[in-house]
């Protein structure tokens, strides 16, 4: 029988049949502790796919990416890993620094396991993204983050490249993992530094203003940020970068280009 939300158990069922190989606690797991609002944004063989890639997830194995080309010369890059500290910039950054365009993008966290799977009745405690040492591979929070990038003009993304950014990706956040936050932005910015010294053409707008408002109102837990700029190369690495340099977490995030402007 399954377990969820009353609205959610056909949605569980519809997924079940899309992943019959992946162990129902992993799945119980992922509904109970998932964002709410992440079952409204994807449909159910999307979810299926993170699941099956949430079920690859180990403590030697702890990310996972996928890479789909899109009718249009975009990609869309699938990041589904454990939780860390610093880790949406890290991954932002790293888009950046292989010269992707990040055009869109939706970023969900688990929340806690502060109960027993059967007991769960309520979504609530998405707090921020921190391991929670001496807890099973199962209960560790993890993300799903999902980009649509554009590779910029010139800049060959073939197999090659996306196996190199794959490898790269695994080796920053088995930083995270260690702890050594200043050590994975090191290795992040030295690539970027890289990348954005063939782009110096594209620097025109970087004293743009940027606009951020706030809202408490929203979350019992969280902030919710509104922030507005014209988009400039690795506009969205520098910001997250800023917040993680002040301590503050991102748990959740949609962001998108409207006319050459982020949002």
């Amino acid at each position: 029988m399954p377990r969820g939300a009353p609205d959610q158990i056909p949605l569980i069922n519809s997924v079940r049949q899309s992943c019959p190989d992946v162990p129902d606690n992993i799945l119980q797991d992922f509904f109970s502790r998932m964002d709410p609002e992440y079952f409204r944004r994807f449909d159910p063989s999307t979810i299926a796919e993170h699941i099956r890639l949430t079920a690859q997830l180990t403590s030697d194995h702890p990310c996972t990416i996928v890479f789909s080309e899109q009718p249009d010369t975009r990609f869309e890059i699938t990041i589904v890993a454990y939780d860390y500290f610093a880790e949406f910039a890290t991954i932002c950054g790293l888009l950046s620094a292989f010269g992707l365009n990040i055009e869109e993008g939706d970023i969900y966290t688990f929340a806690e396991n502060t109960a027993p799977l059967p007991s769960r009745k309520s979504w609530t405690g998405y707090g921020p993204r921190v391991r929670t040492k001496g807890t099973s591979d199962l209960n560790r929070k993890k993300i799903v983050d999902v980009f649509r990038v554009l590779p910029v003009p010139g800049e060959e993304w073939g197999i090659a490249q996306q196996a190199q950014l794959e490898e790269e990706l695994h080796s920053v956040i088995a930083l995270l993992d260690k702890g050594q936050f200043a050590e994975a932005r090191f290795a992040v910015n030295r690539r970027l530094v890289e990348q954005l010294g063939k782009r110096r053409g594209s620097f025109s707008g970087l004293l743009n203003p940027v606009q951020i408002t706030f809202d408490n109102s929203q979350s019992a837990i969280d902030t919710v940020m509104d922030i507005r700029s014209d988009d400039t190369p690795a506009f969205l690495y520098a910001f997250a970068n800023a917040l993680a340099m002040r301590n503050i977490y991102v748990s959740k995030a949609q962001f998108d280009v409207e006319s050459g402007e982020d949002s």
